[in-house]
């Protein structure tokens, strides 16, 4: 081997070892931890200062949740203590002065759905009803509903009240159709009824002919001297068909009376009746 060859191969290692250093050296300040950024002290507490004189401005303007979100920086750690004591100070009184609303939504056959994003002066505030209050900022506020699709809208202006909580709003779309009519119905009791009146007028008609025809007989045969008896049973003729026809027609009129009740859509109990036969004819008896 000659000289030059000697020299190339101790230029190589030479080269070789200054690597395998340089990279050690890499390995070793990988595995130190980097140092933290610098924090800019006087940054921050300008923050925190503007945090706490925009929050208060805002809070005078009624602009509550805007207010909320200054306070909630001006109290975080990175604070002077003194405005961050009074910043949570003041975010308690925010908290306890903010409104909030809660929407019920209704569909256009009036279910309830969540399929409603709620605007509030323009500002979506909800993407679709859960259930929750949705904060918004007192005084005159419009709110405006789109359902699904938004192929309806409603639009409401609305007196938000300071410190009013979880006042219920309602979205109706749409009521549910009415039931259909109830069909006309005769319940037994009426049919049992008029039949009472239907006998009732037939009783009339015949002991009131009886007490005719006894009449003519006793004009004929001797009036104006008859016996007692014979006028007496001419006249109880007469007042059996009295009866039968306030019976009857009392009757009937419980009748009709039964009928517009069970068809009046109001569940009413039914007239107790009860019927008494006697010698001379029935009677119904009863609460009408």
């Amino acid at each position: 081997m000659g000289p030059i060859s000697r020299s190339f191969r101790g230029v190589a290692l030479g080269f070789l070892a200054f690597a395998a250093v340089v990279s050690v050296g890499d390995a070793a300040q990988a595995g130190k931890p980097k140092p933290a950024p610098k924090r800019d002290l006087k940054a921050e507490k300008k923050a925190c200062v503007e945090s706490h004189a925009r929050g208060q401005t805002l809070m005078r303007e009624g602009k509550l949740a805007a207010a909320r979100e200054d306070f909630i920086a001006c109290g975080l750690d990175r604070c002077p203590g003194a405005i961050r004591k009074e910043c949570a100070d003041l975010l308690a009184e925010v908290n306890q002065k903010q409104p909030s609303v809660v929407i019920d939504g209704r569909d256009e056959v009036g279910r309830p759905t969540t399929e409603v994003k709620v605007f509030v002066d323009d500002k979506e505030m909800a993407a679709n009803l859960d259930g929750r209050a949705i904060d918004v900022d007192p005084g005159q506020r419009t709110f405006r509903y789109v359902l699904k699709g938004g192929k309806k809208t409603i639009e409401r202006k609305v007196l938000v009240l300071e410190g009013q909580r979880s006042r219920k709003l309602s979205a109706v779309f749409g009521y549910p159709p009415p039931p259909p009519p109830k069909p006309f119905e005769i319940p037994l009791l009426s049919y049992i009824l008029g039949g009472v009146g239907i006998g009732g007028l037939g009783n009339f008609a015949v002991w009131g002919a009886l007490g005719k025809s006894k009449q003519g007989d006793l004009e004929d045969s001797c009036a104006p001297r008859c016996r007692q008896e014979q006028v007496d049973a001419m006249r109880s003729n007469y007042v059996i068909a009295d009866v039968s026809l306030a019976l009857g027609a009392a009757a009937l009129g419980a009748a009709v009376v039964v009928t517009l009740v069970h068809n009046s859509g109001e569940e009413k109990p039914a007239p107790p009746v009860n019927v008494v036969l006697h010698p001379g004819g029935f009677m119904a008896v009863g609460h009408f």
